[in-house]
């Protein structure tokens, strides 16, 4: 089955559905929990309870840890107003794509953590430590 595209309108649907759930988040937490819900995990809970919820969180929105497939997603989200008003700039890319790498070496992860917010660090430190695991099957 194809999906049709999404829109403004269907995506504002859609965050109104988690707003009615998850009353506290705002805007911009409510677009990764659906991003979370749409295309990572089929259980809501688990979808918010993975966001750092706090700023500070050094571009670590949510990180979902999946025991069973034995995979850490690490999200950042942009919530804009509009479709397609604004790109990202590369840098900011590139530094998403860098926590890769910080999530797996003990001094990049280090340096990562220092200054972090507490929460943020207690779920990179369990990404951290899943993506170093040495009994991997």
């Amino acid at each position: 089955m194809v999906r049709p595209p999404l829109t403004e309108q269907n995506l504002k649907r859609e965050l109104a559905y988690f707003r009615e759930k998850f009353p506290s988040l705002h805007d911009d937490e409510l677009f990764v929990v659906w991003f979370l819900r749409a295309f990572v995990t089929e259980d809501e809970e688990t979808a918010a309870k993975s966001l750092t919820g706090v700023g500070g969180d050094k571009g670590l929105d949510a990180i979902l840890i999946d025991d069973a497939a034995k995979i850490v997603f690490v999200v950042q989200g942009k919530y804009r107003q509009k479709f397609n008003q604004k790109n990202e700039v590369r840098s900011d890319v590139l530094g998403f794509a860098n926590l890769a790498y910080q999530l797996c070496d003990s001094e990049a992860f280090a340096s990562l953590t220092q200054d972090m917010d507490p929460l943020a660090r207690k779920k990179a430190t369990e990404a951290y430590d899943r993506c170093n695991k040495e009994d991997i099957d």
